[in-house]
C-alpha cells in the first residue's frame, strides 16, 4: 500500500516537472520566434536604407549646350545664365582664421564657382533667403594710362584680363585698373529664395563685377564682391583626357558667416554684484570679419571697424559725472604683453557716447545708426595706429588657428530712478559692432544681435528681513546691520572674524569682501525700504551688527530672491536674536544666575528639599511594585 503510494507521488511529481518543461520549451520557442520576426524587420528595414536610391541632383535652371563653343569662335553663344546660391555657415563659433594663397584667392575657387552645377550649400552652410545682387559688366581695363575697352568675343580681351581677375578677387580694393559699365550693363537680380537661389538670364558675355548687398546681421565669408567672367572656362581631365569646358550657365556659392554670433556680451561675475547698489561690469568680446587672404592685412583693409554697448539711458547714471563713456574699463585684443590696448587720439582707440533722446531708432548713416530709442552708444572706435596693431596680430595667425578677439571691459552705476522704481525690475544692455571693410568701399550696417548672447538682461526683485526677539516673535527689534555676499566662503570668512571680535570695518576684515549693500533694520524689525537685489543667483546675508541688548547671529543665511517679487510682497529673510537678560562686571549673558546671598541660600534649599522628596516618592513606588509581583 505504501510501496503504490510512493509510485503516485512520483508519477505526479514526473507529469508536474513534464508539464515545467512544455512550458517552457512553448515559451523559449515563442521567444525565439518572436527575435526572429524582429530581426527580418530589422533586416527588411536595414535593407531599405541601403537599396534606396542617391538624391538626383537639382538642375541649374537653364542647362546648358552640349560642349558649347569658346566664346572667340563662330556660332557661339552670346548670352548666358548667371545661378547664385547664397549659403550661411551654420555655427560661426567653429569658424577659424584661414591664410589662402594667390592660386585659391579667385572667384572660381573660393566661391566654387563652376565646379558643379549642383545648386544645393555644401557641407556646414544652410540656404540664405533674401540676399540681393548687383551685377555689373566691366567696360574696360587699365592698359598703363589707357583704357581698353573689352568684347569677350575677340580672344585678345580674354588675354587681357587674364592677368587680373585673380588680383581683383584677391585686393577688391584694387580695383581701380577697371572701369565698370552703366545703364543696360547694370543688373539687379532678384533676392535669394527659400533655398537661397536666385537666377539671372539672358546675361551677355562678358567680364562681371558681382556686388552682395549682405543682409543685417551677416558679412561675407570671403568676400561681399567678386568678379567672374561668363563664360567661365574650367579645364577638366577625365580618363587620361584633358578637355576645356565653357560654362555659360555658372552657378556660384558665395558663402556667408552669421556676424550676429561674432559678438558676445556678459555680466562679468568676477566683480561684485549683488544688487542696485552695486556696479555692474560687463565683457564685450567680438570677432574681426577680416583674414589674411594673399597679402598681409592693412589698416585699409579694417576701416571703420568699432565695438560699442547701446545701454538703456535711464538705468545707468554718469561715473563721478564723467560721462557714460567713462564707463569703459579696458579695451585688449588677443594675449601677450601687447593686448593691452591704450586710449586717445594719438593712440589706439577714442571712446565717445551718444544718446538717443528721440522715440524711435535711428536709421541715418554714421556712428549712431541702428540706436534705439532711449539709448545711449558707448562706441570704442580704433583709430589707425590700432588698427594696424589689429592688422599685424591678424597676420601673424597660423592656418587652422583661431583668431584673436576684440575684448572690451565695462562698467556701470546704476541710476537713482532705477533705484526707486518700484515698476523697473530688468535691465537689459545690447552690444554691437561695425564690421570692416576695405578702403574705398561702401561702409556696411553696424550688426546689431538680438540674441541673449550680446544683449544681457539683469533681473531683480525685492529682499526684506523679519528682525525678532527669539523669545518672542512678537517684539520685533531694530538696529541691525546685515552684509551681502555673492560668494558663501567669503560669507563664512567674514562671519568667523565676527566671532574672533574682528572689527567689521577693520582694514584686515574679510567683511570688506560684501556687497555695497547697507541696510539696518528700522522700528518693526525691517528695512524701510525692501532692497532690490539681483534675482536668481544665490546671495548670502550675514547679521553683522546686532540690536542693542541681543547676541549677534551666527548663522549664514541663503537666498536666492525670485523676480516675480514685489516692494509690497519681498522675499523675507526670519533673523531672530537671543535677548541678554543679565549683566555682571560689564558682561553680558543671555540670563542672570541665582544670588550667592541669603536669598539664594533659601533657594537653593528649597529646591534641594524638592529633590529629596521626589526621589523618596519614586523610590517607595518602585518598592511597592516589586512586592506586588511577588505576591502574585
Amino acid at each position: 500500500m505504501q510501496t503504490n503510494s510512493l509510485l503516485a507521488v512520483k508519477r505526479h511529481t514526473k507529469g508536474v516537472n513534464m508539464k515545467k518543461f512544455t512550458n517552457k520549451f512553448v515559451a523559449a520557442v515563442a521567444s525565439l520566434a518572436m527575435a526572429g520576426t524582429l530581426c527580418v524587420a530589422g533586416a527588411v528595414t536595414v535593407a531599405g536604407v541601403a537599396w534606396a536610391k542617391p538624391p538626383v541632383a537639382q538642375s541649374s535652371g537653364k542647362k546648358a549646350s552640349k560642349d558649347p563653343k569658346a566664346p572667340w569662335e563662330s556660332e557661339a553663344p552670346t548670352t548666358g545664365s548667371l545661378t547664385i546660391v547664397k549659403c550661411k555657415k551654420k555655427d560661426v563659433s567653429t569658424t577659424t582664421t584661414t591664410v589662402a594663397s594667390s592660386s585659391t584667392a579667385n572667384a572660381s575657387a573660393s566661391n566654387e564657382t563652376g565646379k558643379t552645377q549642383d545648386t544645393s550649400c555644401p557641407a556646414g552652410f544652410e540656404p540664405l533667403k533674401d540676399v540681393s545682387f548687383t551685377v555689373t559688366k566691366v567696360a574696360s581695363i587699365k592698359e598703363g594710362t589707357n583704357d581698353v575697352t573689352l568684347n569677350l568675343a575677340e580672344y585678345v580681351s580674354w588675354q587681357k584680363i587674364a592677368g587680373i581677375v585673380s588680383k581683383l578677387n584677391a585686393h577688391p580694393e584694387e580695383a581701380g585698373v577697371v572701369t565698370l559699365g552703366t545703364g543696360t550693363d547694370v543688373h539687379n537680380m532678384t533676392a535669394t529664395d527659400k533655398d537661397g537661389k536666385s537666377t539671372l538670364n539672358n546675361l551677355a558675355v562678358g567680364l562681371y563685377k558681382i556686388v552682395e548687398k549682405v543682409p543685417d546681421g551677416y558679412g561675407a565669408y570671403d568676400f561681399s564682391s567678386f568678379y567672374m567672367t561668363l563664360p567661365l572656362i574650367e579645364q577638366k581631365t577625365d580618363n587620361g583626357k584633358t578637355t576645356t569646358v565653357y560654362e555659360y550657365n555658372p552657378v556660384v556659392k558665395p558663402k556667408n558667416i552669421d556676424l550676429s554670433s561674432a559678438i558676445k556680451k556678459n555680466v562679468d561675475k568676477s566683480h561684485i554684484f549683488a544688487g542696485v547698489k552695486d556696479k555692474i561690469y560687463y565683457t564685450i568680446t567680438a570677432k574681426v570679419n577680416k583674414t589674411k587672404i594673399d597679402k598681409d592685412l592693412t589698416e585699409k583693409n579694417l576701416k571703420d571697424y568699432a565695438v560699442f554697448d547701446d545701454a538703456p539711458t535711464s538705468a545707468f547714471t554718469e561715473p563721478n559725472n564723467q560721462g557714460l563713456d567713462a564707463a569703459v574699463q579696458s579695451v585688449k585684443f588677443g594675449t601677450g604683453s601687447d593686448s593691452t590696448f591704450t586710449k586717445g587720439e594719438n593712440n589706439d582707440y577714442t571712446v565717445t557716447a551718444m544718446a538717443n533722446s528721440d522715440n524711435a531708432e535711428i536709421t541715418t548713416a554714421g556712428d549712431t545708426k541702428g540706436l534705439a530709442a532711449g539709448h545711449t552708444r558707448i562706441l570704442v572706435k580704433f583709430t589707425e595706429a590700432g588698427l594696424k596693431k589689429i592688422a599685424s596680430k591678424l597676420n601673424n595667425v597660423a592656418a587652422g588657428s583661431e583668431a584673436p578677439q576684440v575684448e572690451v571691459e565695462l562698467a556701470f552705476d546704476i541710476s537713482k530712478a532705477f533705484k526707486d522704481s518700484t515698476t523697473d525690475k530688468t535691465i537689459t544692455n545690447k552690444s554691437g559692432f561695425f564690421p570692416a571693410h576695405d578702403e574705398g568701399t561702401t561702409a556696411p550696417n553696424p550688426i546689431i544681435p538680438n540674441v541673449d548672447g550680446s544683449k544681457p538682461t539683469v533681473k531683480f526683485g525685492y529682499l526684506q528681513v523679519d528682525k525678532y526677539n527669539s523669545e518672542d516673535e512678537s517684539k520685533k527689534l531694530s538696529g541691525a546691520e546685515f552684509k551681502i555676499f555673492t560668494d558663501k566662503n567669503k560669507a563664512d570668512l567674514c562671519t568667523k572674524s565676527l566671532k574672533e571680535n574682528t572689527a567689521v570695518d577693520a582694514e584686515d576684515s574679510p567683511c570688506k569682501a560684501a556687497s555695497a549693500f547697507d541696510e539696518t533694520t528700522v522700528e518693526g524689525g525691517k528695512f524701510s525700504n525692501p532692497y532690490k537685489a539681483e534675482a536668481g543667483s544665490t546671495l548670502y546675508v550675514v547679521e553683522v551688527k546686532a540690536p542693542e541688548g541681543f547676541a549677534l547671529s551666527p548663522v549664514v543665511k541663503e537666498i536666492t530672491v525670485k523676480d516675480t517679487t514685489t516692494n509690497d510682497n519681498p522675499d523675507t529673510l526670519e533673523f531672530p536674536n537671543i535677548p541678554l537678560h543679565g549683566e555682571k562686571g560689564g558682561n553680558k549673558f543671555w540670563f542672570n544666575l541665582p544670588a550667592t546671598g541669603a536669598a539664594g541660600v533659601i533657594l537653593f534649599a528649597l529646591a534641594g528639599i524638592g529633590l529629596i522628596a521626589a526621589s523618596v516618592f519614586l523610590y517607595m513606588r518602585n518598592r511597592k511594585e516589586e512586592e506586588q509581583q511577588q505576591n502574585a
